[in-house]
Protein backbone atom coordinates (compact mmCIF):
# COMPACT_ATOMS: atom_id res chain seq x y z
CA UNK A 1 0.00 0.00 0.00
CA UNK A 2 2.50 2.18 0.52
CA UNK A 3 4.30 2.07 -2.39
CA UNK A 4 0.49 2.41 -4.37
CA UNK A 5 0.36 5.18 -2.48
CA UNK A 6 3.59 7.32 -3.60
CA UNK A 7 3.07 5.99 -7.13
CA UNK A 8 -0.60 7.60 -6.97
CA UNK A 9 1.14 10.71 -5.67
CA UNK A 10 4.23 10.71 -8.60
CA UNK A 11 1.72 10.58 -11.20
CA UNK A 12 -1.00 12.97 -9.71
CA UNK A 13 2.00 15.76 -9.51
CA UNK A 14 3.11 14.67 -13.22
CA UNK A 15 -0.52 15.93 -14.33
CA UNK A 16 -0.44 19.09 -12.31
CA UNK A 17 2.58 19.56 -14.13
CA UNK A 18 0.58 18.55 -17.35
CA UNK A 19 -2.35 21.17 -16.37
CA UNK A 20 0.56 24.19 -15.87
CA UNK A 21 1.98 23.29 -19.24
CA UNK A 22 -1.84 23.01 -21.23
CA UNK A 23 -2.54 26.54 -19.82
CA UNK A 24 0.77 27.85 -20.82
CA UNK A 25 0.31 26.48 -24.11
CA UNK A 26 3.76 24.64 -23.47
CA UNK A 27 3.49 21.12 -25.95
CA UNK A 28 3.38 18.11 -24.53
CA UNK A 29 1.14 19.06 -21.72
CA UNK A 30 -1.66 17.15 -23.28
CA UNK A 31 0.68 13.89 -23.36
CA UNK A 32 1.90 14.69 -19.55
CA UNK A 33 -1.78 14.68 -18.58
CA UNK A 34 -3.28 11.44 -20.57
CA UNK A 35 -0.44 9.37 -18.88
CA UNK A 36 0.26 10.37 -15.74
CA UNK A 37 -4.09 10.58 -14.70
CA UNK A 38 -4.56 7.41 -16.99
CA UNK A 39 -2.14 5.55 -14.93
CA UNK A 40 -3.29 6.98 -11.70
CA UNK A 41 -6.60 6.00 -12.69
CA UNK A 42 -5.43 2.43 -13.18
CA UNK A 43 -2.88 2.55 -10.08
CA UNK A 44 -6.68 3.42 -8.01
CA UNK A 45 -8.13 0.57 -9.39
CA UNK A 46 -5.38 -2.10 -8.11
CA UNK A 47 -5.20 -0.50 -4.78
CA UNK A 48 -9.22 -1.13 -4.64
CA UNK A 49 -8.59 -4.86 -5.48
CA UNK A 50 -5.58 -4.58 -2.72
CA UNK A 51 -7.64 -3.24 -0.49
CA UNK A 52 -10.76 -6.22 -0.71
CA UNK A 53 -7.60 -8.60 0.22
CA UNK A 54 -5.83 -6.85 2.64
CA UNK A 55 -8.45 -5.68 4.66
CA UNK A 56 -10.13 -8.47 6.63
CA UNK A 57 -11.15 -6.85 10.09
CA UNK A 58 -13.37 -3.68 9.59
CA UNK A 59 -15.32 -4.19 6.39
CA UNK A 60 -16.76 -0.74 6.74
CA UNK A 61 -13.21 0.48 6.20
CA UNK A 62 -12.64 -2.15 3.08
CA UNK A 63 -16.06 -1.65 1.40
CA UNK A 64 -15.47 2.24 2.34
CA UNK A 65 -12.25 2.69 1.34
CA UNK A 66 -12.48 0.52 -1.92
CA UNK A 67 -15.53 2.41 -3.42
CA UNK A 68 -14.00 5.39 -2.75
CA UNK A 69 -10.78 3.83 -4.69
CA UNK A 70 -12.98 3.25 -7.65
CA UNK A 71 -15.04 6.51 -7.61
CA UNK A 72 -11.73 8.63 -7.48
CA UNK A 73 -10.66 6.64 -10.41
CA UNK A 74 -13.87 7.43 -12.63
CA UNK A 75 -13.42 10.87 -11.56
CA UNK A 76 -9.85 11.00 -13.13
CA UNK A 77 -11.15 9.47 -16.05
CA UNK A 78 -13.93 12.50 -16.27
CA UNK A 79 -11.21 15.36 -15.72
CA UNK A 80 -8.96 13.70 -18.46
CA UNK A 81 -11.38 13.28 -21.10
CA UNK A 82 -12.65 16.91 -20.70
CA UNK A 83 -9.54 18.80 -20.22
CA UNK A 84 -8.53 17.18 -23.19
CA UNK A 85 -11.90 17.76 -25.41
CA UNK A 86 -12.36 14.27 -25.88
CA UNK A 87 -16.53 12.80 -26.11
CA UNK A 88 -17.95 10.52 -23.31
CA UNK A 89 -16.78 13.23 -20.53
CA UNK A 90 -20.57 14.02 -19.52
CA UNK A 91 -20.95 10.41 -19.17
CA UNK A 92 -18.22 10.05 -17.05
CA UNK A 93 -19.05 13.08 -15.16
CA UNK A 94 -22.54 11.29 -14.74
CA UNK A 95 -21.03 8.02 -12.89
CA UNK A 96 -18.14 9.64 -11.22
CA UNK A 97 -19.31 12.78 -9.43
CA UNK A 98 -22.30 11.70 -7.94
CA UNK A 99 -20.77 8.38 -6.48
CA UNK A 100 -17.39 10.29 -5.23
CA UNK A 101 -20.05 12.71 -3.62
CA UNK A 102 -22.05 9.56 -1.75
CA UNK A 103 -19.29 8.02 -1.10
CA UNK A 104 -17.57 11.01 0.63
CA UNK A 105 -20.48 11.30 2.74
CA UNK A 106 -20.58 8.12 3.78
CA UNK A 107 -17.29 8.84 4.73
CA UNK A 108 -17.74 10.92 6.70
CA UNK A 109 -20.61 9.91 8.54
CA UNK A 110 -18.46 6.58 9.30
CA UNK A 111 -15.33 8.79 9.56
CA UNK A 112 -14.51 6.95 13.30
CA UNK A 113 -15.01 3.42 12.60
CA UNK A 114 -12.68 4.19 9.16
CA UNK A 115 -10.06 6.26 9.99
CA UNK A 116 -7.93 3.95 12.66
CA UNK A 117 -4.66 4.44 14.00
CA UNK A 118 -2.16 2.07 11.76
CA UNK A 119 -4.58 3.33 8.77
CA UNK A 120 -4.39 6.86 8.99
CA UNK A 121 -0.91 7.67 7.50
CA UNK A 122 -1.97 5.74 4.37
CA UNK A 123 -5.83 7.38 3.81
CA UNK A 124 -4.00 10.06 3.85
CA UNK A 125 -1.69 9.22 1.01
CA UNK A 126 -3.92 7.04 -0.72
CA UNK A 127 -7.15 8.89 -0.49
CA UNK A 128 -7.12 11.90 0.89
CA UNK A 129 -4.65 13.28 -1.59
CA UNK A 130 -6.09 11.81 -4.55
CA UNK A 131 -9.55 12.78 -3.31
CA UNK A 132 -8.42 16.59 -2.96
CA UNK A 133 -6.78 16.46 -6.28
CA UNK A 134 -10.34 15.41 -8.04
CA UNK A 135 -12.57 17.76 -6.27
CA UNK A 136 -10.46 20.72 -7.23
CA UNK A 137 -10.06 19.99 -10.66
CA UNK A 138 -13.46 18.50 -11.13
CA UNK A 139 -15.03 21.80 -9.18
CA UNK A 140 -12.56 24.04 -12.28
CA UNK A 141 -13.99 22.22 -14.85
CA UNK A 142 -17.75 22.79 -13.37
CA UNK A 143 -17.44 26.30 -12.26
CA UNK A 144 -15.89 27.83 -15.53
CA UNK A 145 -18.19 28.45 -18.31
CA UNK A 146 -17.34 26.97 -21.65
CA UNK A 147 -15.49 29.75 -23.22
CA UNK A 148 -13.68 30.33 -20.06
CA UNK A 149 -12.60 26.69 -20.00
CA UNK A 150 -12.03 26.59 -23.88
CA UNK A 151 -9.49 29.80 -23.53
CA UNK A 152 -7.65 28.48 -20.52
CA UNK A 153 -7.27 24.68 -21.65
CA UNK A 154 -7.61 24.21 -25.29
CA UNK A 155 -4.47 24.16 -27.40
CA UNK A 156 -7.03 25.60 -30.62
CA UNK A 157 -7.25 28.73 -28.75
CA UNK A 158 -4.29 31.10 -30.46
CA UNK A 159 -5.51 29.51 -34.24
CA UNK A 160 -9.85 29.95 -33.11
CA UNK A 161 -11.84 31.75 -31.11
CA UNK A 162 -14.61 29.95 -28.52
CA UNK A 163 -17.08 30.75 -31.47
CA UNK A 164 -15.64 28.98 -34.15
CA UNK A 165 -14.50 26.17 -32.39
CA UNK A 166 -17.93 25.22 -31.38
CA UNK A 167 -18.96 25.87 -35.07
CA UNK A 168 -16.39 23.70 -35.97
CA UNK A 169 -17.03 20.79 -33.36
CA UNK A 170 -21.43 20.58 -34.46
CA UNK A 171 -20.44 20.53 -38.30
CA UNK A 172 -17.86 17.46 -37.87
CA UNK A 173 -20.81 15.90 -36.18
CA UNK A 174 -22.66 16.17 -38.89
Amino acid sequence: MKTLGKLILITLIIALIGFIFKMTLIPGGGLLLVISLSIASILLLIQSIVICIKFKNNKTQKWLSALMSIALSICLMYILFRYQWWGGWRLLFLLGMPSFVFITLLFLAYKDKIITVEYKKSFLKNIVLPWVFVFVFGLISVVMSGKAFYNTFNYSRQNMTYEKFIEWCYEEND
